[in-house]
């Protein structure tokens, strides 16, 4: 049950619009708009393989909450590491644009060579 928790590609670019794509049904499931994607390179933590994805997102506090609450709870183990918000509109104070720093892991360790679990 464990390697269910893993993104289920090998290869990083893979990973990483594997990352994206479950990252975009969230945000439609969520009501959310995403504005912007940045992957950054693969690099290893505590000895897994992990994908670093920065995201730009416009939605209200609401959408907001149900994003993150969708995120921590989905069956692929993601973290969020960073997360910014700041107001859009000065008359709605419940409009935000975001920005969220979302690690997931790919089913490789670091060991001399990287290998498969």
């Amino acid at each position: 049950t464990l390697s269910h928790r893993f993104i289920n590609e090998t290869k990083p670019a893979l990973a990483a619009a594997s990352q994206q794509r479950l990252l975009e049904e969230l945000a439609n499931h969520t009501g959310v708009n995403i504005v912007r994607v940045r992957v950054d390179k693969p690099k290893y933590m505590e000895r897994l393989l992990s994908i670093s994805t920065q995201v730009t997102i416009r939605s209200n506090l609401k959408n907001l909450t149900r994003f993150v609450h969708a995120l921590e709870n989905d069956k692929k183990f993601m973290i969020i590491e960073e997360i910014s918000a700041q107001r859009t509109n000065s008359t709605h104070l419940e409009e935000l644009q975001s920005q969220l720093t979302i690690r997931g892991f790919i089913k490789i360790m670091e060991e001399g060579k990287a290998k498969a679990i």
